[in-house]
């Protein structure tokens, strides 16, 4: 997935896209600067691609909540139309995320995902999480992906919502091309009209024990398709 056209790829949705996401969101910034009395730049240790076991990159974001889980005065807006992400860009350009990949998140969240998965998939089945990780290690993540688009979900943060999420994910990283990283750029700003679905970290808040173990089963014949045909076909 690293390649130096996939790097190009980034580059140009940087310089067009980003270029504009930039500016709109020093904008942003200087009004919750304002509006709340704090400059609202966000860092946050994320898993990416690792070099070593324990390596995390720093994610750059525009606080849009409180402590509390309260919007920021003058935030709902920016968070909505997503422009609390638009830092990122500048991930990308440092060579830490790209702009289409998998969803990062902090050591403790992922881990927690991972532990839940191992108590209902075994290994070989779809969304087994070793090999979740495994690709996740392999590759940057991204500003946007397969868990980014997804549509709004009345199940957010269940098991299935995690389950598919990992799917998703894997497929990508294992045949995903341009053509999906230019389908799930177009298909970001609809989606985030349409409502994000909570951040899959806080899926793994609890586990129910009452959630069977799944066996192993073969991959569908329909990981050949394009991930946005599958996405827009479910």
């Amino acid at each position: 997935m690293s390649t130096p056209e996939k790097r190009a790829f980034d580059l140009r949705i940087t310089r067009t896209i980003g270029a504009i996401g930039l500016g709109v969101g020093v904008l942003t910034a200087s009004f919750l600067t304002v509006a709340n009395g704090t400059f609202p730049l966000f860092r946050q240790e994320r898993v990416g691609r690792r070099e070593e076991e324990g390596d995390t990159f720093t994610i750059l974001k525009l606080l849009t909540l409180d402590e509390a889980g309260n919007h920021l005065r003058g935030a709902r807006l920016a968070r909505k139309v997503g422009l609390d992400e638009t830092p990122q860009f500048l991930n990308v350009l440092a060579g830490t995320m790209t702009v289409s990949s998998y969803r990062p998140l902090v050591v403790e969240d992922e881990n927690k995902a991972v532990k839940r998965l191992r108590q209902h998939f075994l290994p070989g089945h779809p969304c087994d999480p070793d090999n979740w990780i495994e690709l996740r290690r392999q590759c940057l993540p991204g500003i946007t992906g397969p868990a980014q688009i997804m549509p709004k979900r009345p199940d957010a943060g269940s098991l299935d919502h995690l389950a598919e999420v990992v799917k998703e994910e894997c497929l990508y990283l294992r045949l995903g091309d341009q053509s999906d990283d230019w389908r799930y750029v177009k298909a970001t700003p609809g989606a985030l009209l349409g409502g994000r679905n909570p951040t899959v970290e806080r899926a793994q808040a609890t586990i129910d024990t009452q959630e069977t173990l799944v066996m192993p089963e073969p991959l569908p014949a329909t990981d050949q398709l394009s991930l946005f045909d599958r996405l827009t076909r479910s």
